[in-house]
């Protein structure tokens, strides 16, 4: 099953026919690693609660506060 995550770094789509191994999954972006974002059905919206994930993660790992 192909599948995408949407990078917590540059804020890009990657999918994952453009790996072989998903456990080593770099954003073809910004070169960064994004293993621990969850990743979707390519066939599945990009929907509020995802965003939401995605951006926490951000923050968490940018180290933003937002207040």
């Amino acid at each position: 099953m192909i599948e995408k995550k949407l990078c917590c770094f540059c804020l890009k789509v990657s999918i994952s026919s453009l790996y072989d191994d998903k456990e080593e999954w770099i954003c073809p972006h910004c070169k960064r690693e994004i293993i621990d974002v969850p990743a979707i059905p390519i066939d599945e919206d990009l929907d509020t609660n995802y965003i939401d994930k995605i951006m926490k993660k951000r923050e968490a790992k940018l180290g933003i506060d937002r207040k």
